[in-house]
């Protein structure tokens, strides 16, 4: 292929840059999520790189000045937060601190993108993709070898580090554990792990390279946003589709991961809550009966009339933010418009049960208007069953939402019991039923 050499140097460099990575066996599966916007280039000398979700923006002056494999890497690392959805997610965490919520995501999209890339070398056997200088990275973040914390854990970590007050040391680094957190990392080329060291400890926000275009991604309706989705979705099926057709991205898994089918998580939920509290009494098509879908027929759910009380146990911990808190509560508002419980009690908690409310049947369609969370202290859903113990309240069914991380254990319970874990897949209850969710997929059930 020819560059038109009547072209600016920086777009001639941009142009190469997307050809490398479009012909690339590992990135090339990922290439049509650039066709989702636009990317230019401006000369403003105070931009390095952003997104505001669909187009891109590079400044020439950081561009020009990194060598072949960086540039793919800023490339490559603005595109991720388009397919990832960043700047829709993690709203919330940036209105809270913009920092903050910036360098979370990119120590996600950093850990994944130099994973995915592990052993990807150019024909001189250099790394096909490097991380800019000052590119965040860092090991503790990991969970598996293409599995990182996502954006919202990793923000609520440094937040607490930050809050903690840890000893003294320099602004922006970490008091101790693996050496390099930005820029070139020893091992991250290969996306290697190094031997177990004690976790960093962050006592100010790391400094960033790049910005996120926060503001303009806010401006779009949501007829645009759902078209975004749409678009990236099919870019990653095309991606897909033209790795297997070349036969390369064969080990790609992080395409793997993503072209899975996946159920969503309000679906075990409203099962858990419908076999709890059901019984035969009545039918309803509003929730199909799964036992038959797989078939292609349609039959009714049953459920009961009878239904006394149903425990919502609300973990109020630090940990726990108010997006997924309203999201899992209309979810929930929607199931019990099904099964129609005569009571519903929401508890909310951190080290002791510190708001009851409940709520008749008439009353469950306001639950949304006159719920007000409270807390925000530890976590120790020993408080839980203690209190209804005390109060001698005895459910048909408890459904806990928490971030698993509990002081004195899971406790003993009288009444089924669903635990919704939050960010925290190492979490095993000995008691009652699980079901494992992260805050990016409650967030998008939210929209």
């Amino acid at each position: 292929m020819f560059f038109n050499t009547t072209k600016p140097i920086p777009q001639q460099r941009l142009d190469k840059c997307m050809l490398d990575l479009s012909r690339n066996e590992v990135t090339r599966s990922l290439t049509p999520i650039f066709a989702t916007g636009e990317t230019t280039i401006t000369d403003d000398p105070s931009v390095t790189g952003y997104t505001d979700g669909k187009n891109v923006v590079l400044g020439e002056q950081f561009m020009m000045s990194l060598n072949d494999a960086k540039l793919r890497g800023l490339v490559l690392h603005e595109n991720w937060h388009k397919f990832m959805m960043d700047l829709k997610i993690w709203r919330h965490l940036w209105l809270k601190n913009p920092q903050l919520a910036n360098v979370a995501c990119d120590f996600h999209i950093n850990g994944m993108m130099l994973d995915m890339n592990e052993g990807n070398l150019t024909s001189s056997g250099k790394p096909f993709i490097e991380l800019p200088d000052g590119g965040l990275y860092d090991e503790q973040f990991r969970i598996k070898h293409g599995e990182w914390m996502d954006a919202g854990a990793i923000y609520r970590k440094i937040e607490q580090d930050i809050k903690n007050k840890p000893q003294a040391g320099q602004s922006g680094t970490p008091q101790s554990g693996n050496e390099s957190q930005s820029g070139d990392p020893s091992q991250s080329q290969a996306g290697g792990t190094s031997e177990a060291k004690e976790d960093k400890v962050y006592d100010a926000i790391p400094d960033e390279f790049d910005q996120h275009g926060w503001d303009k991604a806010s401006k779009l309706s949501e007829t645009e946003q759902r078209e975004l989705e749409q678009e990236i979705d099919s870019a990653m099926r095309q991606g897909a589709l033209l790795a297997g057709a070349s036969g390369s991205g064969g080990n790609n898994e992080f395409l793997k991961e993503y072209m899975k089918p996946k159920i969503d998580w309000h679906e075990p939920l409203r099962e858990f809550a419908l076999s709890t509290c059901g019984g035969t009494d009545e039918t309803t098509f509003r929730i199909p009966n799964r036992r038959f879908i797989t078939e292609d027929i349609i039959m009714p759910s049953t459920y009961s009339e009878t239904v006394e009380e149903l425990v919502l146990a609300m973990d109020r911990s630090y940990s726990i933010q108010q997006p997924e808190t309203t999201v899992f509560l209309t979810e929930m508002k929607s199931i019990c418009e099904v099964i129609k419980p005569k009571r519903v009690r929401i508890l909310y908690w951190d080290t002791e049960v510190v708001r009851d409310e409940v709520y008749e049947e008439h009353e469950v369609a306001n639950i949304m208007n006159s719920t007000k969370p409270s807390g925000g202290g530890g976590t120790d859903v020993l408080c839980v069953t203690s209190y209804l113990s005390e109060h001698n309240i005895k459910p048909q069914a408890v459904i806990v939402f928490t971030d698993g991380d509990l002081y004195r254990g899971w406790g003993q319970w009288t009444s089924p019991v669903l635990w919704c874990v939050v960010d925290n897949r190492n979490a095993r209850p000995d008691t009652g039923k699980v079901l494992h969710v992260t805050t990016s997929e409650i967030l998008k059930r939210g929209g």
